[in-house]
């Protein structure tokens, strides 16, 4: 499926990757920027009991069934996530937030509760871009590799009417962006551990299935530490970023 739009809801680690570099266009810094203060726009206008972003609704509801798969619900951290998005799935948004503590009264914001600012969304979102392009650039097949998003789902043309909606779709994949990469980056670490090579391959092919690459898309021979370095561009305190955003929603 390819997208024309950037309000299309990304359905996996691969649409999402290619979504942040449908984004970042030709006008990176313009882009990015834009997308930041959509971000900064929607968490800090609303209260805790407030909190309602429609498009994000949709978005929710896919990374569940993302996180639903085998490969990545069975890993602790991603079990953990499903089982509470599982138990919590009819409290509202502003419910989820209190449950959680992300703030203590209803009348505080978001963005101060999580002590988010502009500058670090700046920041943060830029490395985190970059980081997708790294990895991207990597793991694909050179002239085999389709994005999921077309030259028309670029932010000029898709968002600046709606760009409140594609703050919502970023929110809403960040903790399928997490999931995957704590997904990768531990299934990189168990190379370390001296398993057999066949078992630690073959674990790797199939949770890169299902984060979305197939074949041909993807470089062919991919072992676990070669995936391990082509995550060199995601930090810790990126992808710790990366989860604080989709914190207000819990999930």
């Amino acid at each position: 499926m390819v997208y024309n739009s950037l309000t299309n809801v990304p359905r996996n680690f691969k649409e999402a990757i290619d979504w942040l570099v449908a984004v970042r266009g030709d006008d990176a810094k313009s882009n990015v920027a834009a997308l930041c203060a959509a971000l900064f726009s929607s968490l800090a206008d609303k209260t805790v009991d407030k909190m309602e972003m429609p498009a994000l609704e949709e978005v929710k509801h896919v990374t569940k069934t993302f996180l639903d798969q085998p490969e990545l619900a069975n890993q602790w951290f991603v079990g953990g996530l499903v089982k509470r998005y599982n138990d919590l799935i009819n409290t509202s948004p502003g419910g989820l937030a209190k449950y959680f503590r992300v703030v203590d009264e209803s009348d505080k914001n978001v963005v101060k509760g999580k002590g988010i600012t502009a500058g670090a969304i700046v920041e943060n979102l830029d490395k985190v871009v970059h980081g997708t392009e790294i990895f991207l650039d990597d793991i694909k097949s050179p002239g085999e590799y389709e994005s999921a998003h077309s030259p028309e789902a670029a932010w000029s043309k898709s968002c600046t009417q709606k760009a409140e909606d594609s703050a919502a779709v970023f929110v809403g994949i960040a903790p399928m962006l997490r999931a995957s990469m704590s997904s990768l980056e531990l299934a990189s670490f168990l190379t370390k551990l001296r398993l057999p090579p066949f078992i630690t391959y073959k674990r790797m092919q199939q949770l890169i299935q299902a984060l979305g690459y197939v074949k041909p898309e993807r470089r062919t021979g991919m072992t676990a530490s070669y995936v391990g370095r082509a995550l060199g561009g995601f930090r810790y305190e990126t992808t710790n970023f990366i989860f604080d955003l989709a914190g207000f929603w819990e999930l």
